[in-house]
């Protein structure tokens, strides 16, 4: 699924869309990737001569992911995060790195999903954390 194919099922627009392409998705998994360009807002800043993408931008992209995941619901209204917990940075993601964003889904109702998302990069891990996405 490319860039304009995921605009159809979540509301991010414009610099704050930070998904790629989803890679895979069935019943309890998704994928999806980011390659990180340099040119991001939110690297502007962080840090002016080192900059590395701040944490709270990987745990949307993986919040993205699962609106995306949360789209094929029946039900109707807006993917929101919900609640992190055990998030953990575990290495640095930069410019140029091509993230790869992976769910695993343990609860799925009509209008919340619950699982374990990891941010990896070259197969090494940078980020996980337990993430809800409910849909109002």
């Amino acid at each position: 699924m490319n860039k304009e194919e995921i605009m159809k099922r979540i509301p991010h627009r414009s610099s704050m869309l930070i998904v790629d392409q989803i890679t895979a998705m069935g019943k309890g998994h998704i994928e999806g990737t980011y390659l990180v360009r340099g040119d991001e807002f939110f690297l502007d800043g962080h840090y002016p001569d080192d900059p590395i993408v701040p944490g709270v931008i990987l745990c949307e992209m993986m919040a993205q992911v699962m609106a995306v995941y949360c789209s094929d619901k029946k039900v109707t209204g807006v993917p929101l995060l919900a609640k992190l917990n055990n998030v953990l940075f575990k290495n640095i993601v930069r410019p140029g790195d091509n993230v790869t964003i992976k769910l695993d889904i343990d609860k799925d109702t009509s209008r919340l999903v619950s699982g374990l998302g990891k941010i990896l990069v070259e197969k090494k891990v940078c980020s996980e954390a337990n993430l809800t996405v409910v849909i109002c």
